[in-house]
């Protein structure tokens, strides 16, 4: 377990990653998908190790100091999935605008 700290940082570094490098490096990765899809599979990858490894009644105490910095990423990624807007809702809001703005010809 003396290895979750580590998998803990790479998590971090992929995200930071995929948030300030990934945008500038977009239009290479349309050349050659694979790499970007890469990069994006490996913190997926990251994330199950970790779910998987922190079963373990141990694990929370091997994680130390890096166990405030993932609690502060799943944070980051709960708010993200509750920003999303609901397709479905925009849908129903799109299709009430389009039968308010209706005329009887």
């Amino acid at each position: 377990f003396e290895k979750l700290p580590v998998i803990v940082h790479e998590l971090l570094v992929i995200e930071v990653w995929r948030s300030k490098v990934y945008p500038l490096r977009r239009a290479e990765f349309r050349k050659i998908p694979t790499i970007g899809y890469m990069y994006l599979h490996y913190e997926a990858v990251l994330v199950n190790l970790l779910e998987g490894l922190l079963f373990n009644e141990d694990a929370p105490e091997a994680l130390g100091d890096f166990e405030l910095e993932l609690l502060d990423y799943c944070y980051r990624k709960v708010l993200y999935l509750n920003a999303i807007p609901d397709e479905e809702r925009l849908i129903e809001e799109i299709d009430k605008e389009k039968w308010l703005n209706m005329t009887d010809e």
